[in-house]
């Protein structure tokens, strides 16, 4: 009896360290299992932050911005290109602008010199017009009887003259009055009318008549001579040319009764007379007066056409600077719009580059995030698989202590069956000693 009993003390003890030890494995497992499902959602929140991450690193790509920044950046440099061109063009253009109001002022200042002269010119002209006009003025019987002649318009006979330059005294001194003589074709024409004159002077010249010289001894040459035509010929018949009174004086003694000699400052002596002309009036100096007159003319002509061709000039000029002001405005605005746009492309650019920079700021850290998340992710699984190892463990554990309790509970009955029978045989000992 004494060995069941303390086989089933035995027991008791084995099977209460058998409890104290077989919960271990129970709680073991429940704890793994709770740090199972706890990583597995926490590897189910790392994805999906990983994914989440992924999508917006994908969203992250700086290539077409930077396409875009390289894109701008040689927009801006083909602008300011484009600006230093426009500027070598403004200066350019300022520089002709300034030589075209220079040339503008020359041209102006030869115009109105131009005109001044023509000016001066006019009143000179105007001033021997009057003086010639005045000369020539005819009573008024003989203006309307050569009107009616149809002589009003037929050159007088100064008009046909061509005088040698520096003869015009003697000549004038001469011909007299009879330089204001009408000249015709033929005087047949007028003989027959002449008595409708009554009270008037008027002489009439010939201009083709023929003039028949007598030989002379005189070796000085004939005033005809000084003439480049021979309109007045007839009128100069016998008369010779002295370049001074000295030079006359040699051949007065040998002169005809018909011949006669004047010097070339207009004093005219013959054989037995002599003749000085120095008083003057409006009828002295025809001859000159209307050479400086046809000279005017010709120097009012060329004044004309120069004034003519300032102006033109001048017109051309002035549209050539307007031309020029014009083009600087417009390129002064050219180059203020490109400024503008510089400025916009400019803050495009700083605007790109800041955003750039912000995407990749933002992707660095994204990356290291995804890096951290990865990392975590990785320690996770690692601690998963432990977690994982350590339940199968626990399981297997478990299962040992099942059947290491089923041992137990077969040991006990078996100590239980042991002690009963122990106990019932010590009874009935007792029972037959009494």
């Amino acid at each position: 009896l004494y060995m069941a009993e303390t086989a089933m003390q035995s027991w008791q003890q084995e099977w209460d360290a058998f409890n104290h030890i077989a919960a271990e494995p129970q709680k073991n497992a429940e704890v793994q299992r709770s740090k199972i499902d706890q990583i597995e959602e926490s590897l189910r929140g790392l994805s999906n932050r990983l994914d989440r991450m992924n999508d917006e690193l994908s969203g992250l790509d700086t290539a077409e911005l930077e396409a875009d920044n390289i894109r701008i950046e040689l927009q801006i440099n083909e602008k300011n290109a484009s600006l230093n061109e426009l500027e070598s063009t403004i200066m350019a253009g300022n520089q002709q602008v300034l030589q075209k109001r220079e040339a503008q002022k020359n041209l102006s200042s030869q115009l109105d010199s131009a005109r001044s002269i023509l000016h001066q010119q006019r009143g000179k002209n105007a001033s021997l017009e009057a003086l010639q006009q005045a000369s020539q003025s005819e009573e008024s019987e003989v203006n309307e009887w050569l009107s009616r002649q149809q002589l009003d318009s037929a050159p007088r006979l100064l008009d046909t003259l061509e005088v040698q330059q520096g003869w015009e005294a003697a000549i004038e001194t001469v011909l007299g009055e009879a330089l204001q003589s009408v000249t015709l074709q033929s005087l047949d024409s007028v003989i027959n009318d002449l008595t409708n004159l009554e009270q008037s002077n008027i002489s009439f010249i010939e201009l083709d008549s023929k003039v028949q010289w007598s030989a002379s001894q005189i070796a000085l040459p004939s005033l005809t001579e000084k003439l480049n035509n021979s309109g007045a010929d007839c009128l100069l018949h016998n008369i010779f040319a002295a370049d001074n009174l000295a030079q006359a004086a040699q051949y007065r003694t040998k002169l005809g009764s018909h011949d006669s000699i004047v010097t070339k400052d207009g004093i005219w002596l013959g054989v037995n007379w002599l003749k000085v002309l120095k008083q003057q009036d409006s009828k002295s100096g025809v001859i000159e007066r209307r050479q400086q007159l046809l000279d005017l003319s010709k120097k009012i002509s060329i004044s004309e056409k120069s004034i003519a061709s300032l102006e033109l000039s001048m017109a051309l000029s002035e549209k050539e600077l307007i031309d020029a002001e014009q083009a600087i405005n417009q390129q002064q605005a050219d180059k203020s719009q490109s400024v503008k746009e510089l400025g916009q492309l400019r803050a495009d650019i700083s605007a790109l580059t800041s955003k750039i920079e912000q995407i990749s700021t933002r992707r660095s850290r994204t990356l290291s995030e995804i890096e951290l998340a990865e990392s975590n992710q990785q320690q996770q699984r690692l601690a998963l698989t432990e977690a994982r190892q350590h339940l199968d463990f626990a399981t297997e554990s478990m299962q040992k202590v099942e059947e290491q309790r089923e041992t137990l509970i077969l040991s006990r009955d078996s100590v239980r069956d042991t002690l009963t029978k122990a106990r019932d045989l010590s009874q009935a000992q007792s029972q037959a000693l009494q």
